[in-house]
């Protein structure tokens, strides 16, 4: 399953959804009415789709995928996040969005990781927002994301960083290298 959360490119990549579609008869794609709108428009069988709102749930194998709301730019008024539920762990993958009190809809999910925008540019939060956000969830886990690549400002790991350990809570980052994989449940090493 390709979970997609609003169709701006960095995030709805035409060419790739097209390439993955037609290489893996068996993917099939999840989103809001406009990614899954988008979806039909490249080509892409509806029967191979599935459209969810925040909320709503849909299971992908093992794994239970629910929509939370998010709040990012005018021009994606659906966009959303997802929480992944899986046997071992759940994840919670914000998507791009701004610090808004919809994302508390997370709580209930009780997310062990968390993904979290950190750049501050284009409605997403700065790091200190995001570190606020994983000490409002009191996730285990927070992995920063969406950081040195489109939009690149050379300190917000570190402020995220140093916002993050200015918080009192249970939560650890987990940094990633671009490209790498990480497998769950998700072991971060003891400070």
């Amino acid at each position: 399953h390709v979970l997609v959360t609003h169709t701006h490119r960095d995030h709805l990549d035409a060419p790739a959804q097209q390439a993955l579609a037609g290489a893996q008869t068996a993917v099939r794609f999840v989103g809001p009415p406009t990614v899954t709108d988008r979806l039909v428009e490249l080509g892409i069988a509806p029967e191979r789709l599935t459209t969810i709102v925040p909320d709503q749930s849909v299971r992908c194998g093992d794994v239970t995928v629910t929509a939370v709301p998010a709040r990012h730019r005018p021009t994606t008024p659906d966009a959303q996040g997802y929480v992944l539920v899986a046997p071992t762990t759940s994840v919670y993958h914000t998507g791009d969005t701004e610090l808004d009190d919809c994302l508390d809809h997370a709580r209930g999910l009780h997310p062990h990781v968390l993904l979290v925008p950190i750049n501050g540019r284009k409605g997403n939060m700065t790091a200190e927002q995001a570190a606020t956000l994983a000490h409002r969830l009191a996730v285990p886990v927070v992995v920063p994301v969406h950081y040195g690549c489109l939009q690149p400002v050379d300190d917000l790991l570190e402020r995220f960083l140093a916002a993050m350990a200015a918080t009192v809570g249970p939560t650890r980052v987990a940094l990633m290298d671009p490209g790498s994989i990480a497998l769950l449940p998700f072991a971060v090493p003891a400070p």
